[in-house]
C-alpha cells in the first residue's frame, strides 16, 4: 500500500493494517485516508511520534467512529486519527486552517480520494487562527506553571505532552513566511532561536528535556517556566504583527 523510506517497518506494516482494517470495516463509507505529520514531513521518532492519519467519511456516524476506534485498539503503535465528514469539510478546512496548511504541504494519499486536491488557503484567516493557538500555548504555560510549580513531575508532565506541539506551532509562523525548516525539530533550533530572539540554548535545553526526561527540581521548573513563558509572549507578539 504506502512505501514510507522515513517509517521503521513495524510502524509500516502497522500503518497499512490499519488502513485495511479502516477500508474493510468502513466500506464505501470510507472517502479517503491521508498520512500526514512527521510520518511524511520528516523527524519520525519511534519512540515518542505517533502515525497521524486523516479519514474522511462519506458520512461521520457513531458506528463509523467505532470501527475507528476499533482499528485504533488493534494497532501496535500510535495512531493518531483525525476524522471529519464529506459534508460540511469546506467549514473543517477553514476552521482548522494551519493544521491544514500544514497538511496541504505533506502528505501521502494512503486511501481513496485527495480530499485536499481542492484545497486553498486563506491567508488572512490562517494568520488569524495560528495567533490564536499560539495565544492558547502562551495561556496554559501559566496554568500549568501556577498549577503545578510546587510539583516537578507533574510539571515535567506537562512539558512531555505539550513541547512537540509548541515547537509545531512555532515553526508553523516561519513556515507561514515562506522559511523553509528541517524536518527533524533540533535541526531548527537556531532557525527559531534567531527568529524569537531567544536562547538556542535554552531552547535545545527545553527541547532535550521534553524528549529526555529527567527529574526537576522546583528551581528547574521557575527557569523552564520563565524560559517557555518569554518564548510564547514573543511569538505571540511576532505572529500579531502585520
Amino acid at each position: 500500500m504506502s512505501d514510507l523510506r522515513n517509517l521503521p517497518p513495524k510502524h509500516q506494516q502497522a500503518l497499512d493494517e490499519f488502513v485495511r482494517y479502516l477500508s474493510g470495516g468502513l466500506q464505501a463509507n470510507l472517502y479517503s485516508a491521508v498520512l500526514y505529520g512527521s510520518a511524511v514531513r520528516g523527524g519520525f521518532d519511534a519512540r515518542t511520534s505517533d502515525i497521524n492519519v486523516l479519514i474522511v467519511l462519506q458520512a461521520s456516524t457513531p458506528e463509523a467512529h467505532t470501527v475507528i476506534g476499533e482499528a485504533v485498539d488493534a494497532a501496535p503503535v500510535l495512531m493518531e486519527p483525525f476524522v471529519l465528514g464529506r459534508v460540511g469539510i469546506e467549514r473543517s478546512f477553514r476552521a482548522f486552517a494551519p493544521k491544514f496548511d500544514s497538511i496541504k504541504r505533506h502528505h501521502l494519499l494512503l486511501h481513496g480520494a485527495d480530499p485536499l486536491v481542492d484545497y486553498t488557503r486563506d491567508s488572512e484567516l490562517a494568520a488569524f487562527l495560528l495567533e490564536q493557538s499560539l495565544r492558547n500555548l502562551r495561556l496554559r504555560s501559566v496554568q500549568a506553571y501556577i498549577q503545578h510549580r510546587s510539583s516537578p513531575k507533574e510539571y515535567l508532565g506537562y512539558l512531555t505532552r505539550t513541547l512537540p506541539a509548541t515547537i509545531t506551532d512555532l515553526s508553523e509562523v516561519l513556515r507561514f513566511a515562506d522559511v523553509t525548516l528541517p524536518a527533524d525539530f533540533t535541526a531548527r533550533i537556531p532557525q527559531l532561536g534567531q527568529w524569537y530572539g531567544v536562547s538556542e540554548q535554552g531552547l535545545g535545553n527545553l527541547l532535550d528535556l521534553s524528549l529526555h526526561p529527567r527529574p526537576m527540581s522546583r528551581d528547574d521548573v521557575d527557569e523552564a517556566h520563565r524560559f517557555l513563558f518569554g518564548l510564547l509572549d514573543r511569538a505571540v507578539t511576532r505572529a500579531s504583527t502585520p
